[in-house]
């Protein structure tokens, strides 16, 4: 899948292309799972290099299955819940990776 055009800053999440999904709030959590990703690469190998551009798309919709808490397919994932981990996540990585 293509991603969408923009300038890139340094170790932010790019946001999913819009074939990924048909609605902003399944791109969300998919953006989310990536940010989480991301940040268990870095948990695994304690580099502090950036790993959301790392991550294909691909490897995202497979992981998503883990995230999965609804049969509803407009909302198969909790996003706000999925996005707080990242959030939690994404901070301890900064706090290492800044000292």
């Amino acid at each position: 899948m293509a991603q969408p055009a923009e300038d890139q800053v340094e170790c932010v999440a790019p946001r999913p292309p819009k074939d990924l999904a048909e609605t902003a709030y399944i791109r969300n959590g998919y953006r989310a799972i990536l940010r989480i990703m991301a940040a268990e690469r870095w948990q695994e190998t304690g580099s502090c290099a950036c790993y959301l551009t790392a991550i294909s798309w691909d490897e995202v919709l497979e992981a998503a299955d883990e995230h999965i808490i609804s049969n509803d397919p407009k909302r198969p994932f909790d996003t706000s819940v999925l996005r707080e981990r990242a959030d939690k996540l994404s901070a301890e990585r900064d706090a290492a990776c800044t000292s």
